[in-house]
């Protein structure tokens, strides 16, 4: 039993890594008064032993666009990429807070592995 708890703890510690690990995971941006949308890159890297692949990047509102650079979605070890965020001001006021989850396979549905934030002032 010693020896089996280290391990188990071990392998629970690495399941739970974060392996999209974010330049700048909270962006933020103050916008003209008459701006209509509002576009922020994350560079990110995969900071995990394997390779990745995003499943999908989601932020839960027809406002934002998500979509990663050169339409990639698999990165190895090491490797680094560019998350684009466009938001579209539309009809908000004040500061505003955006959330993109992003899951890698393998992740469950109700679990993303990684987020971004971008919080937007807006006069």
């Amino acid at each position: 039993m010693r020896r089996t708890l280290p391990i188990f703890l071990f392998l629970i510690a690495n399941l739970h890594a974060t392996v999209l690990k974010f330049e700048n995971g909270l962006q933020e941006a103050h916008v003209a008064i008459d701006a209509t949308e509002v576009v922020r890159e994350f560079k990110f890297t995969n900071t995990g032993s394997k390779e990745i692949k995003i499943r999908n990047a989601d932020a839960g509102c027809s406002c934002i666009a998500v979509e990663f650079l050169q339409s990639k979605s698999t990165y190895a070890t090491g490797e680094t990429g560019v998350m684009r965020v466009t938001f579209k001001i539309e009809n908000f006021q004040g500061t505003v807070d955006k959330t993109v989850l992003i899951w890698l396979a393998g992740d469950p549905d109700e679990k993303p592995s990684s987020q971004a934030t971008l919080r937007i002032h807006i006069p």
